[in-house]
């Protein structure tokens, strides 16, 4: 019977046997497909950039609407701008109900927006209530 024995040769691309990891920054081998410091997997053993690594959306709807549900959460937290925030924010959501909801995380901050515009409406309206009650007491 012959015995046969692997060769201890280190696999190479391009004659690197090291690489960084795009998302941790660590110097890992050549042939690692999986980060042992961060736990990134990547497709081959060739070094790869942060935006190989991570998923990029592939519905360019979800992406517009995830973009949008940012700035309605920007709108939401500034105070002025709150109420127009929820005109807005809720027409967008009654229109697009179905398409948001398949993005759990652009629903989950349309939802948020939303419920920021109304604590700062219910401040306002409780505001305005003591105000108007302190200057009937003078």
């Amino acid at each position: 019977m012959v015995e046969v024995k692997k060769a201890d040769i280190t696999s190479t691309y391009w004659g690197a046997t090291q690489k960084v990891c795009p998302l941790c920054a660590e110097t890992i081998p050549v042939s690692a497909l999986q980060c042992p410091c961060c736990k990134a997997v990547f497709s081959d053993m060739r070094p790869m950039s942060r935006d190989d690594v991570l998923h990029k959306a592939d519905d360019p709807e979800a992406e517009r609407d995830r973009k949008r549900a940012i700035w309605l959460l920007i709108f939401s937290v500034l105070g002025f701008t709150s109420p127009l925030a929820l005109l807005i924010g809720w027409i967008w959501y009654a229109r697009n109900r179905m398409q948001i909801q398949r993005t759990p995380t652009t629903k989950a901050m349309v939802l948020a927006s939303l419920g920021i515009c109304i604590a700062y409406f219910v401040m306002a309206g409780v505001g305005t209530v003591i105000y108007s009650i302190s200057q009937a007491m003078r």
